[in-house]
C-alpha cells in the first residue's frame, strides 16, 4: 500500500526538498557514530495516515544542536509540527542544514500515543506503535537472540517475555536487554511506542529503541 504523506515540495539548488506535516513522539539521543568522530540522533514522526516515519540528523564532531532541543519541546507539548527542508532517499530522511521545525495545529492526533487496551488491540489488529498502560504478571528467563547485522557480523543479545495485562486480558512482551531494569514483576507501567505485530494470528508485543 502506498503510503500518503502529507507534504509539500520545496526547489533546492541542487535537490528537492520536502516538508513533512505531524507530531514528534520520540526524540533519541545524540549519539557518537560507530566508525567515526562524528555525532547524529535520529526522531519519529507520526503524520496523517498514522504510519510514524524516522528522520535523522548527521552532526559533526560537536555533541549539541538547538533542533533537538526544540524537537524535544514539541514532543513534551504534545502540539502538530511541521519539519521542513527534509532530503528524502531511497525510503529514509536526513534533516539538511537549513531543516527546521515550525508549530502548526493540525487537523489529527496520533493514535500512537493513546493509549489502548489489550482488547482493543486484539479486537483491532494494530500493525505498529502504540502505547498501552498495563500491569507486569510474570517475568520469563533471559534467553540470547543472534542478530545478523550483516553478512560477516552477528550480534547476540539477550531477550526476556514477559507478561503483562489490564482489566481487559493480556499479552505477552518481549523485551531487550536495555529494558530489563525499567520493570519490576507486580508494578505498573505505561509503556510508550511498543510495537504491535500479527505473527501467526497472534498478536505480538516487542520492545523498540522507541519504548519508554
Amino acid at each position: 500500500m502506498k503510503r500518503s504523506l502529507n507534504m509539500t515540495k520545496e526547489q533546492n539548488i541542487n535537490t528537492s526538498l520536502i516538508t513533512l506535516d505531524g507530531y514528534v513522539v520520540n526524540v533519541g539521543p545524540i549519539t557518537k557514530n560507530s566508525n567515526n568522530a562524528n555525532y547524529h540522533y535520529s526522531f519519529l514522526l507520526s503524520i496523517i495516515d498514522q504510519t510514524t516515519v524516522r528522520i535523522t540528523k548527521f552532526l559533526g564532531k560537536t555533541p549539541s544542536c538547538v533542533l533537538h532541543r526544540r524537537l524535544r519541546e514539541s514532543m513534551l507539548s504534545g502540539r502538530g509540527a511541521s519539519i521542513v527542508s527534509l532530503r528524502q532517499q531511497n525510503d529514509q530522511y536526513v534533516c539538511t542544514a537549513s531543516t527546521k521545525i515550525i508549530n502548526k495545529d493540525l487537523e489529527f492526533r496520533p493514535t500512537c500515543v493513546q493509549v489502548q487496551s489489550i482488547e482493543n488491540l486484539r479486537n483491532n489488529i494494530i500493525d505498529g506503535l502504540c502505547t498501552i498502560e498495563v500491569k507486569v504478571c510474570e517475568i520469563g528467563p533471559e534467553i540470547p537472540f543472534i542478530f545478523e547485522e550483516s553478512d560477516f557480523k552477528r550480534v547476540q543479545k539477550l531477550k526476556k517475555t514477559i507478561i503483562v495485562g489490564d482489566k481487559t486480558g493480556a499479552l505477552e512482551l518481549t523485551l531487550w536487554e536495555t529494558n530489563f531494569q525499567q520493570v519490576k514483576l507486580g508494578q505498573s507501567y505505561q509503556i510508550k511506542l511498543v510495537k504491535c505485530r500479527l505473527i501467526n494470528f497472534q498478536i505480538s508485543l516487542s520492545a523498540v529503541t522507541d519504548t519508554s
